[in-house]
């Protein structure tokens, strides 16, 4: 038989029957498999392309650090070593914000921004001020409790004054507000007038002079008595606390002790009595027997005189009559 006619290009070379070589008769192309292959190709080329994409997204964008509570200072340090920009946006009061550190920001933590992107913080300005409440005039123990209400810290000082009742308010260091948050506040409470020191009496002083001494430092004078053989009636005697005694306080009651004079006694009645009984009862009485007028035997008494029931100094003299 005639040798087999050569296949399409392409084919693969065969040994024939009867020891000759001849070509392997082509396969059909089938066009569903080239469409597969197509799509694989673009299939990878396109997932590269995405890839890349990502992979210059990732290097080009950044994450939003949390600053919050983060110091002004160390926040743009961090946002800048990010590849980001601070701009502080403004400040604020805070009573859990240490003053200068961040209280609010934009973008939110987290969130993709480009690289040189701003973020935006609020800034703390620290706790906010408090009004001083007014309490001059008050119990010291509600103006304490008043002070720290307002979330300021009382300090209390006793000071004398000379119109303010002991325990009110005389007046607060500083006197007014607004005064930073938790600022300390000097209450100053009255312990009343100051005391004061029992002003010089001199022996011999008028009671008058002595009563109008003692009411210009606010003591209060006591008028008391007694005799003197020395002191006119009505002359200061003595003052108790003594002249000169510091740390009385106001108010004290200070005595004054005036003089009434000689104690005087009353000549005692002797009509009736013998001469030497009515002498005796009479020099008893303190006084002096320097006459005794009559006759000259009488052995009665009569009258003296000065006459009996009289007051004398002790010492004065009597004149007794006698029948």
């Amino acid at each position: 038989a005639a040798p087999t006619a050569a296949a399409t290009v392409g084919a693969e070379t065969t040994p024939a029957r009867g020891g000759e070589v001849g070509r392997r008769a082509p396969r059909p192309v089938r066009p569903g498999r080239w469409r597969r292959r197509l799509t694989g190709v673009a299939a990878v080329v396109v997932l590269a392309a995405a890839g890349g994409v990502a992979v210059e997204l990732l290097v080009l964008h950044r994450s939003v650090p949390r600053l919050g509570g983060v110091a002004v200072g160390a926040a743009r340090a961090e946002v800048a070593h990010d590849g980001l920009r601070l701009v502080v946006a403004g400040e604020r009061y805070s009573i859990s914000v240490p003053t200068g550190a961040v209280l609010a920001m934009t973008p939110a933590p987290g969130t993709r921004v480009a690289r040189g992107s701003a973020v935006r913080v609020v800034v703390s300005r620290g706790r906010p001020p408090e009004a001083l409440p007014k309490v001059a005039g008050s119990a010291a123990a509600a103006a304490v409790s008043a002070v720290r209400r307002a979330h300021l810290v009382p300090s209390v000082q006793a000071v004398y004054d000379p119109t303010v009742p002991a325990g009110t308010v005389v007046s607060t260091s500083p006197a007014a507000g607004p005064l930073r948050y938790g600022s300390t506040v000097e209450v100053r409470v009255s312990k009343g007038p100051a005391p004061v020191t029992v002003p010089a009496i001199g022996g011999g002083s008028s009671w008058s002079s002595a009563d109008s001494a003692l009411q210009a430092v606010r003591l209060v004078p006591v008028e008391t008595y007694a005799y003197s053989d020395t002191v006119p009636a009505g002359d200061v005697l003595g003052v108790t606390p003594a002249p000169g005694t510091t740390g009385v306080a106001v108010g004290t009651h200070v005595t004054v002790e005036v003089s009434r004079g000689p104690r005087l006694v009353a000549v005692p009645p002797v009509a009736g009595d013998s001469i030497a009984t009515a002498i005796g009862a009479l020099r008893a009485a303190g006084f002096v027997v320097t006459e005794q007028i009559g006759p000259p035997f009488a052995t009665k008494a009569t009258t003296t005189l000065p006459a009996p029931g009289a007051e004398e100094r002790p010492g004065a003299s009597v004149t007794l009559y006698v029948a």
